[in-house]
């Protein structure tokens, strides 16, 4: 049985609010209030995002409204729904090929090595 590791929530998250930042043209300082945290906190979700609690994205909420979550979910939803995307987190040297939107079950048992 295969088993799809997926990239960690808190990580996606994170990259996604830095992009929504980056997109609205906030400052760190400014997002650091909206998040109640010290700047030197956002360098550390950066490098580790399991810090990012509930409390802080409801912090932001609560600041700029559903925007910056439903953007970062977004991101995060577009992102897992794209195979080759979940597959190269967990291996980022291999190449997997593209199934087709309709594959049959010979092609799916051909590409299995069944066949």
């Amino acid at each position: 049985m295969n088993y799809i590791k997926h990239p960690p929530l808190s990580k996606n998250l994170w990259l996604a609010i830095r992009a929504w930042q980056k997109l609205v043209g906030m400052s760190d300082e400014t997002l650091a209030a909206c998040l109640k945290v010290n700047v030197r906190t956002l360098k550390s979700y950066d490098i580790s995002a399991h810090g990012l609690t509930l409390e802080k994205l409801d912090n932001l909420a609560s600041t700029y409204g559903e925007e910056p979550l439903v953007y970062a979910f977004n991101q995060y939803l577009s992102y897992i729904s794209n195979p080759s995307n979940v597959q190269s987190y967990i291996n980022p040297q291999a190449t997997y090929p593209q199934t087709a939107t309709g594959s049959t079950l010979d092609s799916i048992m051909a590409a299995a090595g069944v066949r």
